[in-house]
């Protein structure tokens, strides 16, 4: 099964799913940064081109830090190519900020 595994020990199945849908479930709900998140990842996923975008994540080991209880990542987006230069797959790695 494809997970999103959480440092609480907690999985998230990310099979046959959104993931910006996954992820918006462990964000902040009042940001409205999630249009923006998605529009700049899918420009430059669309162009083949990598991106890294900050967000904040519900994780479960979180600290409570400047009124709230989202934890700073880095989201890391990578395209992965065919041999006729069209983007098949990407690869996503989420990675603490701090």
């Amino acid at each position: 099964m494809l997970c999103l595994n959480l440092p609480n020990g907690g999985v998230v199945s990310i099979y046959n799913k959104d993931i910006f849908k996954v992820l918006a479930k462990h964000t902040n709900p009042s940001s409205s940064a999630s249009h923006t998140f998605k529009t700049t990842v899918m420009s430059n996923l669309t162009k083949g081109k990598a991106v890294s975008v900050d967000t904040g994540l519900l994780t479960g080991f979180a600290e409570r830090k400047g009124g709230g209880w989202f934890e700073r990542y880095v989201c890391h987006w990578t395209p992965l190519k065919d041999e006729e230069r069209r983007v098949r797959w990407v690869v996503l790695i989420i990675a603490p900020k701090d």
